[in-house]
């Protein structure tokens, strides 16, 4: 794999020193500048090419997720940001990861690791899984595809699920266990009767996490895995 060259765009010092120190160990991962507007970028990239953006959303002047939209082609992008309102958004823009500050080293890893599978070759031996940005499943006679940054929330009742989603729900005769395996990172098993996509977790206790429109109970077995992910 060649090098990714990146760019850190970020307008606090801080937060762009994180993301320097966590890329340290990676030397295929090469930093080429770093900005704290998306103007400036804006001018470095008329003249460079790159193939990775760790971008924050909240800058003075143009934020992130416009600037992103005056891209073409656009690279590949890490969002980095203290605002989980913009989830949905940065992933109709196609964003590799969406991650919320403070990142810890292992979240970032993880998204770094998407990133690189994703730029690897096609006719690379070890590019041997599909990834989708969405749900297959079917239900009614019907295939029906779910974005997974719209599902809020998934229910195992007997032999079936209940897919929430944008204040819809959907229930179909599917195996939790299995279902779970086909989840992007940033779902959660709190029970072993719920997964949750933790972009819509607004507040939680050790029993329960509250979603923006449910609620799902953590169990005693999920409870520490589950507390230091949402911390």
């Amino acid at each position: 794999m060649n090098k990714v060259r990146c760019l850190i765009i970020d307008d606090e010092p801080i937060a762009r020193r994180v993301v320097r120190s966590y890329l340290q160990n990676f030397s295929q991962f090469e930093i080429l500048e770093e900005f704290g507007n998306s103007y400036d970028t804006i001018l470095y990239l008329a003249e460079h090419e790159i193939d990775l953006l760790f971008l924050d959303i909240k800058m003075p002047g143009l934020n992130g997720l416009d600037f992103l939209e005056t891209l073409s082609p656009r690279p590949k992008v890490i969002i980095i940001t203290a605002y989980r309102d913009y989830a949905l958004q940065g992933f109709e823009l196609e964003v590799a990861d969406y991650l919320l500050k403070p990142v810890s080293e292992a979240r970032f890893i993880k998204a770094l690791k998407k990133v690189e599978r994703e730029l690897t070759p096609a006719d690379d031996p070890s590019q041997n899984i599909v990834y989708r940005d969405y749900l297959l499943i079917k239900a009614h006679r019907k295939t029906y595809k779910i974005p997974y940054p719209e599902i809020e929330m998934i229910e195992s009742r007997g032999d079936n699920i209940i897919v929430f989603y944008q204040k819809n729900r959907l229930e179909a005769r599917a195996v939790m266990s299995n279902l779970e395996k086909e989840l992007p990172h940033y779902f959660l098993r709190t029970h072993r009767s719920f997964i949750i996509n933790t972009h819509f977790v607004s507040a939680f206790t050790a029993e329960e996490a509250e979603l923006e429109n449910h609620c799902a109970p953590i169990g005693r077995s999920y409870r520490n895995e589950v507390l230091k992910a949402l911390n």
